[in-house]
C-alpha cells in the first residue's frame, strides 16, 4: 500500500485533498444550520409565533399587511391569543434630550410588544411601556449612547414636531434573535378600516401550532372577501 501511494503521488495527493475539502463543506453546513436554527431559541413562546404574510400572486410575497386583518381573524378563531402589530424598519429621530440635540433610530410598535419578544428587562418595566402612548423603550447600548450612566426612566424626549416620549423601560437584547431593535416606540397607529394600506408587519399567538392550517384558511377567506371580491 505505501508504495502504491508512494508511486501515485499525484492521485493520493487529489485524495487527500477532495476528502479534506468534503468535511470541511460538511462542518460548514452543520455550523450554518445550527447558527440558523439557534434564532430565538431563548423565547419561551418561540413555537406558538407566527408571521402573517400576505401572498399577492405571481410568487409575490409580502411581509406588510393591513391593519384590519388581525382582528377579524381574532374574532373568527378562538386559536388565537394575541397578536401584534409592528414596523419593521425603523425611524430616525433628532431629539432633544437633556437639552442637547441627538440623533437615535426607534422602530414603532403597539404596546404588548414584549408579549411578544420577553427580553430581559435592565431598567423600569413593560408595563408602563403598555398602558402609555409616546412611551419608548430603549436597549441597553442605547440608553448608555444616548443617557450616559444617567438613569433613563422616566426622563423626556421631544422632537421637532413637538411629540414628547417618556422613557419606560430599559431591555437587553437577547441573542441570537431575529428581531434586534435599539429603541421601540409605543405609537403605532393602526388603521382598522382600511384594507389598502399594506404599511405594517403583523405577528400572530396562537394555542396551538397544529391550528395554523385553519388559521390559513380563514385568514385566506378574510382577505378573499374584503380585498380580493371588495
Amino acid at each position: 500500500l505505501v508504495f502504491n501511494l508512494r508511486r501515485n503521488k499525484l492521485f493520493t495527493l487529489l485524495t487527500v485533498v477532495g476528502l479534506s475539502f468534503g468535511i470541511c463543506v460538511v462542518l460548514l453546513a452543520s455550523l450554518y444550520w445550527k447558527q440558523e436554527h439557534a434564532y430565538d431559541q431563548w423565547n419561551p413562546d418561540k413555537d406558538l409565533i407566527y408571521e402573517v404574510l400576505m401572498d399577492m400572486g405571481e410568487n409575490k410575497v409580502w411581509s406588510a399587511n393591513v391593519g384590519p386583518l388581525a382582528n377579524q381573524m381574532k374574532e373568527s378563531s378562538s386559536d388565537i391569543v394575541d397578536y401584534l402589530y409592528y414596523r419593521s424598519w425603523p425611524y430616525s429621530y433628532s431629539c432633544h434630550i437633556n437639552g442637547e440635540m441627538k440623533t437615535f433610530d426607534a422602530t414603532l410598535v403597539q404596546g404588548n410588544f414584549f408579549d411578544f419578544f420577553p427580553f430581559d428587562i435592565v431598567k423600569g418595566n413593560t408595563h408602563n411601556f403598555t398602558k402609555k402612548n409616546n412611551s419608548i423603550a430603549l436597549s441597553e447600548e442605547e440608553a448608555v449612547r444616548l443617557f450616559g450612566k444617567e438613569n433613563p426612566i422616566g426622563k423626556l424626549i421631544s422632537n421637532e414636531e413637538n411629540n414628547t416620549y417618556v422613557v419606560t423601560t430599559v431591555y437587553k437584547i437577547k441573542s441570537p434573535s431575529s428581531f434586534t431593535p435599539t429603541a421601540i416606540i409605543n405609537d403605532l397607529d393602526i388603521n382598522e378600516n382600511d384594507w389598502n394600506n399594506f404599511n405594517y408587519q403583523l405577528l400572530i399567538k396562537i394555542k396551538d401550532p397544529t391550528a395554523i392550517a385553519n388559521l390559513m384558511a380563514i385568514s385566506t377567506g378574510i382577505v378573499q372577501k374584503n380585498l380580493v371580491e371588495a
